[in-house]
């Protein structure tokens, strides 16, 4: 999970857990990529390069998402 970038600013974490995608943006892993539309994740909603979408975000834009409330 370490190796998957996120962008965070791209994120925002709502109040029930789940995160919204505020804009498009690419997921990466090494060499690949996927692109995400706007879209609310909720938690095992998602899987991107095997690991669960709202625990990659939580484990790298949680500190980042709380000072923007």
């Amino acid at each position: 999970m370490q190796a998957i970038e996120v962008e965070c600013s791209a994120f925002r974490k709502n109040a029930d857990g789940s995160w919204t995608l505020t804009r498009k943006t690419q997921v990466k892993y090494r060499i690949a990529s996927i692109h995400l539309e706007e879209a609310t994740f909720r938690k095992n909603e998602v899987r991107v390069f095997g690991a669960e979408l709202t625990r990659v975000l939580e484990q790298k834009c949680a500190d980042q998402s709380q000072s923007k409330q």
